[in-house]
Parts: structure tokens; C-alpha cells; sequence
């Protein structure tokens, strides 16, 4: 299964909620229909809610992570072809092996992205 297409959307800091206190606050992020007929419609999907106090800037921060976790995992799968390219091209065997940590590491987060770990 593959996540839900960016963009994700983080909309403005709204209460959310909350049955117990009745003051819990948060951003909802959204993502826009992926097909020319929901984008023609304006259809959004929720993604996330990330919930925190009044004025949480932590919460914010959060909020804004998710909300580029699409671009993120992209811009990872590129970095790795391109490590990938670098190594085959460096003269240095430590070099070669720094650039295969980071590959590592790379290929890593992009496996536990997509549910493979």
C-alpha cells in the first residue's frame, strides 16, 4: 500500500475536539485529490491532526514535518541515486566508505517510510 500523494496541506492552527478539557488545539493536515476530477472539485483527504495546547510551538513544528513527509521521502530517493552515482566515481577507498554510510542511512529511513522495515 502506498501512502497518500503530496502535497499535504497544514491548515491554520484551529481547536480541535476534545471531550475531556474542551481546549485542545492542533493543525489538520490534508492532502488535495490526486485524480483531474478531485483537483477539478477542489477534494481534499485528511492526512493527519496533530493536537497540543494553546500556542504549542513544538505542536507547530510537528504540524509542519508531516506535512512535507512527501517531498521528504522524494528528495531522500534522489540523494540515494545520486550517493549512488558519487561512489562509483570517487578515488578514495575512505571516501567510498563515508558515502556508503550515508547510503545506508538514506536507504534506511526510505525503507521504514514505505512500511518495508
Amino acid at each position: 500500500m502506498s501512502h497518500t500523494p503530496g502535497p499535504w496541506i497544514m491548515g491554520e492552527r484551529h481547536r480541535l475536539p476534545d471531550t475531556d478539557t474542551g481546549e485542545q488545539w492542533g493543525y489538520t493536515l490534508t492532502a488535495v485529490g490526486s485524480t483531474t476530477i478531485e483537483q477539478v472539485l477542489g477534494a481534499t483527504f485528511h492526512v493527519a491532526t496533530v493536537g497540543a495546547n494553546p500556542g504549542d510551538a513544538e505542536c507547530e513544528a510537528n504540524a509542519r514535518l508531516i506535512a512535507c513527509a512527501p517531498e521528504m521521502l522524494d528528495a531522500l530517493r534522489l540523494a540515494a541515486d545520486a550517493i549512488d552515482l558519487a561512489q562509483a566515481q570517487v578515488d578514495s577507498e575512505n571516501d567510498r566508505d563515508n558515502l556508503c554510510k550515508r547510503l545506508v542511512a538514506v536507504k534506511r529511513v526510505i525503507t521504514k517510510a514505505e512500511g518495508r522495515e
